[in-house]
């Protein structure tokens, strides 16, 4: 079914409102202050991009950092499902003006502060549009939650997302597997970006699911390559994650794999991804092609 990506008037007279007592801005992004702002987006549906954004979360969150996880994905809303959480309140809520922010924020697991795509009496609601992201974005930024990190599972390209607002984060995941068709539409995906205007933000992709380290390999320089050579962007491999039974099992039960099984292969991958963001600094854009060969071509698969 088409979903209707328009925001109405009074839909954005409401989303001005959540965020009319921000901070007076000069115009230039706000990236070295306030929370970081990590967005979790899949090149297709079915390729773990919630599970990694769940697990980023919890792993930020038994750092000790102050995170929030917000479900941007709001046709699906699996977050509160992965978390074991059943919310009275959400995101869709905010927008509709029922609850402020921070009462639509539930408790989740080590801490970790959730805003749940949809409640438990909301069978289905229609994909966020670009100007609902943007201002919720900005509503989360700005408010006085004491955040040092946000993570938003985004969806998928696959239910045309409108991810025009990806331009107020400071990190882009895209998660993507081996899978040819993935890959196709990852690259799909990048390419639809880079069509959007300049991209200002960091932008990296992992590989789920991988069971062979030399496939991974291949298909990181081929999907580098491509990136370089017909759109000018170098998109460094943030990290690879394997196949492992313990992300079904987690699931199974409702527990974050981070907290289910902490010692598993995949849960040592995100953790691993975890630190890439902390290494990589904030907010730096992807780099556009300068050289015939792209730096990350050659960087080493895990």
């Amino acid at each position: 079914m088409h979903s209707d990506h328009r925001t109405t008037p009074d839909q954005a007279e409401v989303l001005r409102r959540l965020v009319e007592h921000r901070a007076a801005s000069s115009g230039k992004r706000s990236s070295q202050r306030g929370p970081r702002v990590v967005a979790v987006a899949g090149g297709k549906g079915g390729v773990g991009a919630t599970t990694l954004a769940v697990n980023l979360a919890v792993d930020w969150a038994r750092q000790g950092l102050r995170t929030i996880l917000a479900d941007f994905d709001v046709a699906a809303a699996d977050v509160a499902t992965l978390c074991r959480v059943e919310p009275s309140c959400a995101l869709t809520d905010v927008i509709h003006r029922r609850v402020p922010l921070a009462k639509a924020l539930c408790p989740g697991p080590k801490g970790l502060r959730i805003l749940p795509g949809r409640s438990a009496i909301e069978p289905h609601t229609p994909a966020l549009s670009a100007p609902a992201a943007r201002q919720l974005l900005a509503a989360l930024r700005h408010a006085d939650l004491g955040a040092e990190r946000i993570v938003i599972d985004a969806g998928n390209a696959a239910v045309g997302q409108p991810w025009r607002w990806f331009g107020e984060t400071d990190d882009l995941l895209l998660v993507t597997t081996t899978e040819p068709v993935a890959l196709m539409d990852s690259y799909g995906a990048v390419k639809r970006l880079a069509a959007e205007g300049p991209i200002r933000y960091a932008l990296s992709y992992a590989i789920n699911f991988v069971s062979d380290a030399h496939d991974a390999h291949d298909v990181h320089a081929r999907f580098a390559r491509s990136c370089w050579r017909f759109l000018s962007l170098d998109v460094p491999l943030a990290g690879t994650v394997p196949v492992d039974p313990a992300v079904v099992a987690a699931a199974r039960v409702r527990v974050p794999l981070s907290l289910h099984s902490p010692g598993s292969r995949a849960a040592r991958a995100i953790a691993r991804l975890s630190q890439h963001f902390a290494a990589a600094p904030r907010g730096t854009h992807t780099s556009p092609a300068t050289s015939a060969t792209p730096a990350s071509a050659s960087a080493s698969v895990a």
